[in-house]
């Protein structure tokens, strides 16, 4: 039966192969799943020991230790928390205060932190995954918005809560001879089983899983074992081929089991059976239920203009890179018409049976949270919002720097060459990316590839101009990073700046022009005006006297002019 659903599972790796690989990622990157599979990604050094590391978060600011090297305490905080970013939180708080007596609150305060973190975002994404997965099985296209879904149908907290459940009682089971292995596979279906029904009570969704796995235990161990030589491949690879293939064959085969599974429990009549009721997450829905459930999105389709009376340069900046040059009232008529265009999509797909129809869901109660809404990513900017993104993402970007050093170090640095609060490079990036790739913002995975393209040249060009106009000294190196080009730029560097590019030209972006238009046009003419005049003061002033408190010390070898 098995060698069937592997089969199955091969075959449906090639929908939305990229997307699936990117799931997988986060999987990893997250550590909730995969782990082992960023192996290749990993700095080839390793600068900071354990010692290090240990003896940073236990030591005043006199260097006093409050605890002893030895002492059993800091070892299980270690080898508990190392990996996470409990440590690096409670740095942060530590850093301000300087009274040792506060470092078991503030450990506490860290650890709240961190599992607040952990069981809001991170945790759910174990069913918001095998959501997705359940979804390729059938459907050529997967909907974004699936990430949020959770949040939208309010039960994010009972979909994490019983997962927190599940997890105590695998824990408990450990302290016996055989139950934690017994249970693990009990307990096998419960993300799949909140993946279609993310209302159904914990009690009852831990129930019906073991009751579903009667019987089947071995034959998912069975399944699970023979990966087992994808698994070594993936150690000799370190991790390459996990990520890029085994990873997602592992996820679409135990996708295409949970199907089998639910099939045949269905067939029992098992207790509690019916509560798995999304119809349409495995199989498409007839024609005339969709017409009925969408006629109003075919409605606006008809309101879509396809001609405006605007001069065919202004016309030829609107539609290639967003710009626009025409007055008020066009613009809006213009993108009120994109809003309609970006709202369509998404359905467009759903009617013609190419991803899952949300409006056909059981679950009733989805509300519209404002900031969760379709946004308008087709949008086009006129220069003064240009200029005034160009300054927010600046000093966004600085922002970013500084708080990530603060967590790391637990240090206040001012971070880049300029001496104001704003790092040029990131509002320039994603003005670029804004401009340049507006043509493929239909295209997410084409806007994906050229958004690490085009980064990937600012920040290796950016960060040579400052090392030919610096004396060979740099304000950032990447060179212990894996796939690194001269230090200057790296895969993992660029890998972020891609998903980050993502979510500002599609959510973010989107979200500070509605909330520019709502200040009055010389209100904000004059404010820009100010804030733009003291950035271009000290672009001026700092050529000649640059903040270097960031900077690395001079290169050995310092590169000629």
């Amino acid at each position: 039966m098995y060698k069937d659903i592997k089969k199955r599972g091969l075959k449906n790796i090639k929908k939305n192969y990229l997307f699936l690989v990117f799931l997988c990622l986060v999987a990893a990157f997250i550590s909730i799943e995969f782990i082992g599979s960023l192996t290749f990604a990993k700095r080839f050094t390793d600068k900071t020991d354990k010692k290090f590391m240990i003896s940073e978060f236990v030591k005043t600011n006199n260097n006093t230790e409050i605890f002893d090297s030895k002492n059993i305490f800091e070892t299980t905080l270690y080898d508990t928390f190392s990996g996470t970013m409990t440590f690096k939180t409670y740095s942060a708080i530590k850093n301000s205060f300087s009274v040792s007596e506060y470092v078991i609150p503030l450990i506490l305060i860290s650890l709240i932190i961190v599992f607040i973190i952990w069981f809001i975002f991170i945790n759910p994404f174990n069913v918001i995954m095998r959501r997705f997965f359940l979804e390729n099985r059938i459907y050529k296209k997967l909907s974004k918005e699936r990430f949020v879904y959770l949040f939208k149908t309010k039960k994010l907290l009972n979909v994490s809560y019983t997962l927190l459940i599940m997890r105590i009682y695998l824990l408990l089971y450990l302290f016996t001879i055989v139950g934690f292995f017994i249970k693990r596979y009990s307990y096998y279906l419960v993300p799949y089983i909140l993946a279609e029904n993310p209302s159904i009570k914990t009690k009852d969704a831990i129930k019906l899983s073991e009751d579903m796995m009667d019987g089947h235990k071995l034959e998912c161990f069975k399944i699970e074992l023979s990966f087992i030589g994808w698994h070594l491949l993936g150690i000799v690879t370190l991790g390459i081929t996990k990520t890029f293939f085994s990873n997602i064959y592992e996820m679409t085969t135990f996708s295409e089991y949970y199907y089998q599974i639910r099939k045949q429990s269905k067939e029992k009549n098992i207790k509690n059976i019916e509560l798995l009721n999304d119809k349409y997450l495995f199989e498409l829905a007839p024609d005339s239920l969709i017409e009925e459930k969408y006629s109003d999105v075919i409605n606006i389709k008809k309101d879509i203009k396809k001609d405006f009376k605007i001069s065919k340069f202004k016309l030829f900046l609107l539609k290639n890179f967003g710009i626009s040059l025409v007055d008020s009232k066009t613009l809006n008529e213009y993108n009120e018409n994109q809003y309609n265009i970006v709202k369509i999509k998404d359905k467009n797909n759903e009617i013609d049976k190419l991803t899952y129809p949300v409006r056909l869901s059981n679950i009733k109660n989805i509300r519209n949270i404002k900031i969760l809404t379709t946004r308008n990513y087709l949008e086009c900017y006129d220069v003064m919002s240009l200029i005034c993104m160009f300054l927010i993402f600046s000093m966004a970007g600085w922002i970013w720097e500084v708080g990530l050093y603060f967590i790391n170090h637990g240090v206040f640095s001012n971070q880049g060459a300029l001496n104001g609060p704003w790092l040029p490079i990131y509002g320039r990036g994603i003005i670029l990316i804004m401009i340049i790739l507006y043509r493929f913002r239909n295209n997410p995975k084409k806007e994906f590839f050229w958004i690490i393209i085009l980064c990937g040249f600012v920040e290796y060009f950016t960060g040579l101009y400052l090392e030919l106009t610096h004396d060979g000294r740099r304000w950032w190196d990447y060179s212990d990073y894996f796939l690194n080009l001269h230090g200057r730029i790296c895969a993992e560097g660029l890998l972020v700046f891609g998903i980050g590019g993502l979510l500002i030209v599609y959510f973010v972006a989107p979200i500070i022009q509605k909330g520019l238009l709502k200040i009055r046009k010389n209100i904000l003419v004059s404010i820009c005006a100010l804030v733009f005049l003291c950035f271009i003061g000290d672009e001026i002033y700092s050529s000649s006297h640059p903040n270097i408190s960031a900077s690395i010390e001079k290169n050995d070898i310092v590169i000629k002019k």
